[in-house]
């Protein structure tokens, strides 16, 4: 028995309208839109507190709540918990005291300039340029005499290849006879 064909006429339509429903069909499950939330907006409340006795004032619009700190101060006892414990200021605990006794007597209170001149007078010099050229270099623009060198490697027992030093300037000019 023959299997019934489509018509011609819709036979090129089947691929681009599957086409079109698959596009569909992933962008009602939001395959096109990638936004993520903001980390930077996300912030955290504080917990409600119920208090003891219930003679609340009324809620005034617009107040910010008491209990809850502001931005800068949350960041500030994230990077530095201890701040947060004691309010950023008060008495140095025992340890932070036998610390800044063990470290001996302040720096003067110009250090910072005083540091500042001091490097201003550097030449660059030290141990460790030392380490690092510790050959002397030669002076600038010292040219060596190609025949007086190669006459001190022969000296010391240096062999100097088979290249011969130059021939001697002559004044005369060289015969152009054709």
């Amino acid at each position: 028995m023959p299997r019934p064909s489509l018509p011609l006429v819709t036979r090129p339509l089947i691929r681009p309208a599957a086409a079109v429903c698959g596009v569909l069909a992933l962008a009602g499950c939001g395959a096109f839109d990638r936004s993520a939330p903001d980390e930077f907006a996300v912030t955290t409340r504080a917990p409600l507190v119920i208090p003891n006795d219930f003679s609340l004032p009324a809620p005034r619009p617009g107040v910010e709540r008491p209990q809850e700190q502001p931005p800068r101060l949350q960041a500030e006892a994230t990077l530095v918990p201890e701040f947060a414990l004691t309010g950023g200021g008060g008495e140095d605990s025992p340890g932070q005291q036998a610390l800044v006794k063990a470290a001996g007597r302040p720096a003067p209170r110009d250090i910072r300039q005083l540091v500042d001149r001091e490097a201003a007078g550097d030449t660059g010099g030290g141990v460790g340029s030392t380490l690092l050229f510790w050959r002397s270099s030669s002076p600038p623009g010292l040219v060596i005499d190609p025949v007086k060198e190669a006459a001190r490697l022969r000296a010391r027992g240096v062999s100097t290849g088979t290249a011969a030093p130059p021939p001697p300037k002559s004044t005369s000019l060289p015969d152009q006879r054709s």
